[in-house]
């Protein structure tokens, strides 16, 4: 999906309202797991548990050299989805992953989960476990906007972007059944302030937001391999089948302030359309989805694939250094599908803050959009 939300969000945010595999890598010593259910073993860290003040995110680094590239993962998506990227980009610089609250070995964190508070989070992360920028962010999906928004935030601990399949504000989703634009679901209430603490009662999920998990599971099934990730070792496999049966995966990117933060995006992104100046920016969508000769135009579907090289453009706008490019053969998983194109990308930003110069586009197995 290129946009930010899954269609289930709803339901999981209805809810709350009311094997050692380092071997895999590089053989990091493992290090003690983070949030499981309960009864169960959590299998160790690939990483390091960050504290950041009372709880602790999940980083994982490898390799040397600069300037560090710091993978952001979507919505639903673990640190050790990276694994082409980090295994191939390691050899040649220094390459971090991590989890987000509430996924694979990180703490939960506060409530809500907002855009603002991910990007507190990272900061703090940042901060707090000495790796030092300025960093090249490539971000999938929701991974994206996060990346955006710290880059927007803080520029001068970023020398570089790649945006991969991300979402604008105003991108189509199919939620509840139907395509919208979660944006005009915007209320006039303010979006709470970041903050570094839990509470008890976020630490835990409440036996409601277990029902609505129990409906969640109930509607699209137990956790289970599919689509690109089937190209994951085994061993990676098994690991995302247990953090997809954490009870905090489902309700880690619950986002209940989402369509106020996108209409902020969007409002900041028309006063300033280059919010990010002129770091080089790498923006790289999916292969386009195939419309029916017979298919309604006004579909939302066909809405949807027809707006994308547009939204990609926009993407593209943010820096006036910056490319547009679409992959082939691959899904919204570029990083599973396309690792080759995603490590062109990340070359050619290096090579570009090396230089000083202007970046320039990948072109293997990749169309340039104008």
């Amino acid at each position: 999906m290129a946009g930010w939300s899954h269609s289930w969000l709803p339901l999981a945010r209805a809810a709350r309202r009311s094997a050692v595999v380092t071997c895999l890598m590089i053989g990091l010593p493992p290090a003690a797991g983070g949030q499981t259910s309960p009864g169960q073993v959590p299998p160790a860290a690939l990483g390091r548990l960050v504290d950041i003040g009372g709880r602790r995110l999940h980083l994982y680094c490898t390799g040397t050299g600069s300037p560090t590239v710091l993978l952001l993962a979507g919505s639903g998506s673990f640190s050790f989805d990276w694994y082409f990227v980090q295994r191939a980009a390691m050899s040649s610089t220094r390459v971090c992953s991590y989890d987000r609250a509430g996924l694979a070995w990180s703490d939960p964190g506060p409530l809500p989960h907002t855009f603002a508070q991910a990007v507190f989070d990272l900061r703090a992360l940042i901060d707090r476990s000495g790796e030092r920028g300025p960093f090249l962010l490539v971000g999938h999906s929701l991974g994206g906007l996060i990346a955006r928004l710290f880059a927007a935030r803080y520029p001068h601990d970023v020398a570089g972007v790649v945006l991969l399949d991300t979402g604008a504000e105003t991108t189509l989703q199919f939620i509840n059944g139907r395509f919208a634009r979660e944006i005009e679901a915007a209320l006039p209430e303010p979006i709470p302030a970041p903050r570094l603490a839990t509470v008890d009662s976020e630490r835990t999920v409440s036996a409601e937001a277990m029902r609505g998990i129990a409906r969640f599971r109930q509607a699209v099934g137990p956790p289970a391999i599919d689509g690109p990730y089937t190209e994951l070792p085994p061993a990676l496999q098994e690991l995302r089948l247990w953090a997809m049966g954490q009870p905090f995966a489902v309700l880690a990117d619950d986002n209940p302030y989402a369509a106020n933060e996108e209409v902020l995006s969007l409002a900041d992104r028309i006063r300033n359309p280059q919010q990010l100046g002129d770091i080089p920016l790498i923006v790289i969508g999916r292969s386009p989805d195939t419309v029916s000769a017979v298919a309604d135009p006004a579909s939302g579907a066909v809405r949807r694939v027809l707006e994308r090289p547009a939204e990609l453009r926009a993407l593209g706008q943010l820096s006036s250094n910056s490319v547009v490019i679409r992959a082939t053969h691959s899904r919204h998983e570029v990083h599973l599908d396309r690792p080759d194109l995603v490590l062109q990308a990340i070359a050619n930003l290096r090579e570009a803050i090396r230089t000083h110069s202007h970046v320039v586009a990948p072109t293997t197995g990749a169309t340039i959009l104008q």
